[in-house]
């Protein structure tokens, strides 16, 4: 569980889902400092209760803490991104002012008018000007991102760190799917989505026809009961795996827990990040039954032209990765302040209105 709760933590981190703070509040005592920025509690209560949204859904009593640790240090590196910008003297451009304008004009539209707006975020105890102060920081922190590692920034990723990234980071596995159902196809013969239940829509096999997967399920868990290597588990692909799509990756499937698959059976990636290599496992989901291999990486694997499916968002990842590690290198210079000690992230509630993104 902890791995997963800092795999979460690296991601939403990493990502920018949550916006960066101000560098000063409107009310109350200073609680993180860090160059010149001077973060107050009002504004520190506020981004607590949207870390609080963020991870609502994962949340259990047992992982409580490590979600609070995790929110905690995550505002300390938005608060660094907002001293290191002024501290390389940068500037915001025409396009992130507007960013900033467009976000303030829609929170209004949103909350029904400026003056609901600030009605709606004086529950958290913020301004309007507040908020745009925030966003502005946001797109601050952006902005050093692309300076320090954009085209021809202060900093190159070398090919042995994206090696490195890559084999820290990503599972590579063989599968074999026997499907329980039958999935609806739209006109052009492809899987329909249904956003409400976050599923794809199918129908159920017949009894019959039910009975008869069981029946290849059970013959290839007995087959695999001793484990097997790259080659016999292809041999078992071509008995009893059903997915088609199998055929476009002859190098397997590439997960990794830093991306977002949208629709993609979640059960899978996760399983593929918990398995060690040359581990099987049979995964069951809403559509039937799956074994997994998981497979030793390939070398370069990322830069295949036959993976390149995978690999779509490879260098964003690892440009994300290395700003989260250079500004996780000033945590220990960020100053916390007694006015903090009174401020708890399981007595915070969350925030899952007052948001632009």
């Amino acid at each position: 569980m902890k791995t997963k709760i800092r795999a979460l933590a690296l991601c939403i981190a990493v990502c920018l889902l949550l916006p960066s703070l101000a560098a000063c509040g409107g009310g109350g005592e200073v609680v993180l400092s860090y160059k010149n920025v001077r973060l107050t509690e009002d504004i520190y209560r506020y981004w607590l209760a949207c870390y609080r949204a963020a991870f609502y859904h994962e949340e259990t009593e047992a992982t409580m803490a490590d979600f609070a640790e995790i929110a905690e240090e995550n505002i300390k590196r938005s608060v660094i991104c907002v001293g290191l910008f002024d501290a390389y003297g940068l500037q915001l451009d025409a396009a992130a002012r507007d960013t900033v304008d467009a976000a303030m004009e829609r929170l209004v539209e949103n909350a029904g008018g400026k003056a609901a707006l600030e009605e709606q975020a004086a529950a958290f105890g913020i301004t309007y000007k507040g908020l745009k102060n925030a966003i502005t920081y946001e797109q601050k922190a952006a902005a050093l991102r692309q300076y320090l590692f954009g085209e021809g920034g202060a900093y190159t990723v070398s090919e042995s760190e994206k090696s490195d990234f890559y084999k820290e980071n990503y599972a590579r596995v063989q599968m074999i799917y026997i499907p329980y159902v039958d999935f609806v196809l739209d006109d052009d013969g492809n899987r329909v989505f249904n956003p409400q239940t976050g599923s794809y829509e199918y129908e159920s096999k017949s009894g019959a026809e039910i009975a008869a997967q069981k029946e290849k399920v059970a013959a290839a868990r007995a087959a695999a009961a001793d484990g097997m290597d790259e080659k016999e588990f292809s041999e078992l692909m071509k008995l009893y795996n059903e997915d088609k799509s199998a055929e476009e990756y002859p190098n397997g499937y590439y997960f990794t827990t830093l991306e977002n698959y949208g629709t993609y059976i979640k059960e899978i990636p996760v399983a593929a990040n918990d398995m060690e290599i040359g581990e099987m496992r049979e995964v069951r989901t809403d559509y039937g039954v799956h074994f997994l291999l998981r497979l030793t990486p390939e070398d370069g694997g990322y830069s295949k032209p036959e993976n390149a499916d995978f690999f779509e968002n490879f260098d964003t990842l690892v440009m994300q990765q290395a700003f989260f590690t250079v500004i996780s290198a000033e945590l220990k210079n960020v100053t916390v302040h007694e006015a903090k000690d009174g401020i708890r992230y399981e007595d915070t509630a969350p925030n899952f209105d007052l948001y632009w993104g």
